[in-house]
């Protein structure tokens, strides 16, 4: 870097900062990146004086980078996290030798995504293959890359399989290696995709499939999960070709925001685990998609570090949902809320198989009247159960425990406290309600005993007084 543009050496050589490709708002640094970033540049003053050198010499120099890396470390281990760290030795800092073994050298840099456009697109302001090829294979340290594709209509494709065949076989030609990779475009809302799938494998020798979900021909999206999704996926396993990519988060209209959601990667990812399927661009449209209002699915129970189903769409509609299996008004209910897969079997079936799989889920369901909606529901949100000593815990945790209002001593009871998730909260309320008709059997015989009680106590008392009398 010329130094006119940095001449005082403000600038870290590696930084945290905020980031967005375009398609989101960047999320802010929070505190411990904050306090990372003051600690490398404080050291970076300290070790220039020890090097002797001005600020700005030591930021373009290997100690610098070594110096910066080792400060982050420092900031994390304060915060007490505990994932990884760079491995460096402290006087990398100030000595160059150890910080050039330790950081330079070459390194494999493979670019999992890449476009340019063809004949097709000719009058777009976008490279063709020539520029494509001189930017990424010779300019750049790219060592591998995946040619990836547009979502398009079948007649209008911004690059078509043969071109990108043709861009393939040049870059072997000059590199004498598999350097590039492509991609199999396949969107199975479009008519034809998805016969187009053995051509692509058996002929073109795509590495993976790529799509679109929030893409549609007629300006609507799907979900992995609906039919044409499935198919697609098992054909996919079918074909031998089973790594899915698909690109989440840039909605392409008002009908198509859901469908640009992550919401559906973990339903598929646990239904079939041998046909890995990659969310590209998962960033802040999931946190929004989090309210339970709009979710149909939850592949990112808190603290579990598993995907499990989420459930239920409306709460006006999908309240039901908690009842026993059984229970005919729930199927209803549940088909009445899902607002994408509307609840027919194949939504249920899903469930269903996640529950039979989950030991957690199948132990919560032996519970009377508790379901595998309901029992799903609860392992999803609860995460690991040893974080909860108790029940009341766990009960506090969802807002189902009183409020206290008091003061001199004297203690008011409130109403509960409605603190935890509002959703699953309203399935266990409606899960106390529902009696199966066993436990309502049981219930209708104690009542009729409990109603001839008074009968009988009066008979006893009136031959009691008449004793006393007599």
């Amino acid at each position: 870097m010329p130094s006119r543009f940095d001449p005082d050496g403000a600038r870290l050589p590696i930084k945290l900062d905020a980031t967005s490709n375009g398609e989101f708002a960047p999320v802010p640094l929070d505190a411990v990146q904050r306090e990372a970033n003051r600690l490398a540049q404080r050291a970076a003053d300290d070790n220039a004086r020890r090097r002797g050198v001005s600020r700005r010499a030591f930021m373009v120099s290997s100690c610098g980078a070594a110096s910066a890396l080792l400060a982050f470390n420092a900031a994390n281990a304060a915060a007490g996290r505990t994932g990884g760290f760079f491995e460096l030795d402290r006087v990398a800092a100030v000595d160059p030798d150890i910080a050039v073994e330790r950081l330079e050298g070459r390194e494999f840099v493979f670019d999992v995504q890449g476009h340019f456009v063809g004949a097709n697109a000719r009058g777009h302001r976008l490279g063709g293959a020539d520029q494509f090829i001189k930017d990424v294979f010779l300019d750049s340290d790219t060592d591998m890359m995946v040619l990836s594709f547009i979502p398009s209509r079948r007649e209008r494709e911004l690059l078509t399989i043969q071109e990108a065949d043709e861009v393939r076989r040049i870059v072997e030609r000059l590199e004498g290696s598999q350097r590039l990779l492509i991609h199999g475009r396949v969107n199975p809302n479009q008519p034809g995709d998805l016969e187009d799938m053995d051509e692509l494998a058996e002929t073109w020798g795509v590495s993976a499939w790529k799509c679109y979900t929030q893409w549609g021909p007629d300006g609507r999206g799907f979900f992995l999960h609906d039919d044409i999704g499935l198919r697609m996926i098992e054909k996919a396993r079918t074909l031998g070709v089973r790594n899915i990519c698909v690109h989440k988060g840039l909605p392409f209209g008002r009908r198509s925001y859901r469908h640009g959601l992550a919401t559906d990667i973990g339903v598929v990812a646990r239904m079939f685990p041998d046909a890995p399927a990659a969310g590209e661009v998962p960033h802040r449209a999931d946190q929004r998609a989090a309210r339970p209002a709009d979710r149909i699915w939850r592949g990112d129970a808190p603290g579990s570090g598993r995907h499990a189903p989420w459930h239920g769409g409306r709460l006006g509609a999908g309240l039901g949902a908690s009842a026993g299996d059984g229970d005919r008004h729930a199927s209803r209910a549940v088909g009445a809320g899902c607002p994408a897969g509307r609840g027919d079997r194949r939504d249920r079936a899903a469930i269903g198989v996640w529950h039979r799989g989950n030991a957690a889920s199948r132990r919560i369901a032996e519970i009377p009247s508790v379901g595998a909606l309901t029992a799903t529901a609860v392992v999803a949100a609860m995460g690991d159960p040893a974080a909860f000593r108790s029940g009341r815990e766990f009960a506090a945790w969802l807002g189902l425990v009183p409020r206290h209002d008091g003061t001199g001593g004297r203690v008011r009871m409130l109403g509960i406290s409605k603190r935890g998730d509002r959703y699953l909260r309203t399935l266990l309320a409606h899960h106390r309600m529902y009696r199966p008709p066993a436990v309502k059997r049981r219930q209708q015989v104690m009542e009729r005993r409990a109603t001839s009680l008074p009968s009988r106590n009066s008979v006893t008392t009136r031959c009691r007084r008449s004793r006393t009398t007599y």
